[in-house]
Parts: structure tokens; C-alpha cells; sequence
């Protein structure tokens, strides 16, 4: 069989170019560190590859979700810990002043101090995180106390999503906490009445209010245990999802990330091969192969 110029120039030329696709392929994966870049470089690995960007993305989405949410938290608990505390000052005030030996001046004076309690509280009640109210309910916009102590937010529960298809609340209302909706003691009138009883030397009032006031301190007790668990279900969420971010993260570097000494051991021997090539169909073909290529 008679070989033509013509057919082994076609031949030179084929094998140049399949050497010259194989170096820009390794030099893309030298460059890049990819193995898979794009679906024709591995048609059944870019669908998991994708599936698994696409879990990673999740995750970080519902880290970061939890991120601000336990900023939200940790402020909701740290406010009820000042009111708290404030109301445990009231206890003490309500218990020194309902026995005789005080003075009427002495519980003028100590209505003074509750008054300072009042607007202390409704401060706390009204505090805000960034431009929104963390106790006025889902209307985070609006300023939930006023300065008598009503209450103008509303009870409806803010869910965040932390998980697939898991929603945690994430706020606790005003009027739960301070107003004692749902069955409550209302703090806020309760240290008013109290007040009151001061101003007017009225003794039994100043005892009677005690009970009252036991009950706040457990209703806000109760709200900062239900912060705290959802604090802690944040940080078991945070743990759960870094773990599976770096699980996943291996596994997308498994499926993407190519050798990368390999990468250059291949460029560099193909690299060779395209040289040896040029060189030895230059010696072959007659006039030279470069008068061929276009």
C-alpha cells in the first residue's frame, strides 16, 4: 500500500493536534486545579458535583441563618437578665417597705426607685437589635411600649429555618414577657400598682403585691429558659452543620480536584511529545509540514 504525502501530512497534522488539545488540557488543570471544569470533562461526575455545591450552599445559608439568630438570642437573653434582676430590686423594695417600722417618707422615697424600675423596664421591653425591635412580635418595625407600659406589638412568633424543613422561633414577645399574656401576671402594672401603694402608705397594698411580683420573676424565668434552649439547639445545629459542610467539601474536592503533580507530569511528557512530533515529521516530509498548516 502506497502512502501519500498528502495522507501523512493529514496524519502529522491530526497527531500535532491531538498533542496540542492534550497540553491545553493539562495546562487548564495545572492552572485551575480542576479535574472537572465543565460537562463535557465528565458527564456523570458534573451532576454530583453540582448536587454537592448545591448542599454546600445550603449549609452556608443555614449557618448563616443561625448566625444571626443567635445574635437575636443572646441580646433577648441578656435583656431578660436586666429585667430580671430589676424585678428581684422591686422584691426587696415590696418586702422592706410592708412592715410597720418604716416611714411614710421612707416608702415615698421607695416609690421614687420603683418609678426609676418602671421606665427602666420599658426600656428593656423596647430595645432594639440593628433597626428592629426584638419584643414587638413579627411588627419589628414598631416601637412595642409605651411609656404608661402599654403594649403595642403583637403576639406572633418569628420562625427561622436552621435545617431542611427545620423552623425554630426565634423571638419572645413583649406581651408574653412583661404583660403576661396567655395567662400571666402583668409585671409592668403590677410595679405600677405597686408604686402607687408606696405613695399612698398603703402597707397591706406594698405586701400584697409580693405574690404578684414572685409571679413575674418565675414568667420571666420561664422565657429565659426557653432562650436558652433555643440557644443551645442553635449551637448543636452550628456543630451538625460544619461537620457536614467539611463532609461535603471533601467529597466535592474528591470529585473535582485534580493531581496536580500529576497534572504537570502529564503537561511536561506531552509537551515532549508534541516536540519529538514536529521534529521527527519535519526530517520525514519534504517540503516541510509548517508549508502544510494553515
Amino acid at each position: 500500500m502506497r502512502i501519500t504525502n498528502n495522507t501523512m501530512i493529514e496524519d502529522a497534522k491530526y497527531n500535532i493536534s491531538k498533542l496540542s488539545e492534550q497540553i491545553a488540557k493539562y495546562n487548564k488543570i495545572a492552572t485551575t486545579g480542576k479535574k472537572v471544569d465543565k460537562p463535557s470533562d465528565d458527564p456523570a461526575g458534573i451532576t454530583k458535583i453540582l448536587n454537592t455545591n448545591s448542599h454546600i450552599s445550603s449549609a452556608d445559608q443555614f449557618l448563616k441563618n443561625i448566625t444571626a439568630v443567635k445574635l437575636k438570642m443572646n441580646t433577648n437573653d441578656s435583656s431578660l437578665e436586666s429585667a430580671e434582676n430589676l424585678l428581684i430590686r422591686a422584691k426587696e423594695i415590696s418586702i422592706a417597705q410592708s412592715t410597720g417600722t418604716v416611714s411614710s417618707e421612707d416608702r415615698l422615697a421607695s416609690a421614687k426607685e420603683v418609678d426609676g424600675i418602671i421606665l427602666e423596664l420599658v426600656q428593656i421591653g423596647n430595645t432594639k437589635l440593628g433597626s428592629q425591635y426584638i419584643f414587638s412580635g413579627t411588627d419589628t418595625l414598631t416601637k412595642p411600649f409605651s411609656e404608661s407600659g402599654s403594649y403595642n406589638g403583637n403576639s406572633q412568633q418569628i420562625n427561622v429555618e436552621i435545617g431542611e424543613g427545620v423552623q425554630v422561633p426565634v423571638n419572645v414577645t413583649g406581651g408574653k414577657v412583661f404583660k403576661g399574656d396567655g395567662g400571666g401576671v402583668d409585671i409592668l402594672q403590677t410595679l405600677i400598682d405597686l408604686k402607687t401603694a408606696l405613695e399612698t402608705n398603703d402597707v397591706l397594698s406594698v405586701a400584697g403585691k409580693l405574690s404578684q411580683i414572685d409571679q413575674g420573676l418565675d414568667q420571666i424565668l420561664r422565657s429565659r429558659a426557653e432562650v436558652g434552649a433555643t440557644i443551645n439547639l442553635l449551637d448543636n445545629a452550628t456543630s451538625r452543620l460544619s461537620n457536614t459542610k467539611d463532609n461535603l467539601t471533601e467529597i466535592l474536592s474528591g470529585l473535582q480536584d485534580a493531581d496536580i503533580v500529576s497534572a504537570y507530569s502529564d503537561l511536561t511528557l506531552a509537551q515532549y511529545a508534541l516536540q519529538g512530533a514536529l521534529a521527527a515529521t519535519a526530517k520525514i516530509i519534504q517540503p516541510s509540514l509548517l508549508n502544510y498548516l494553515d
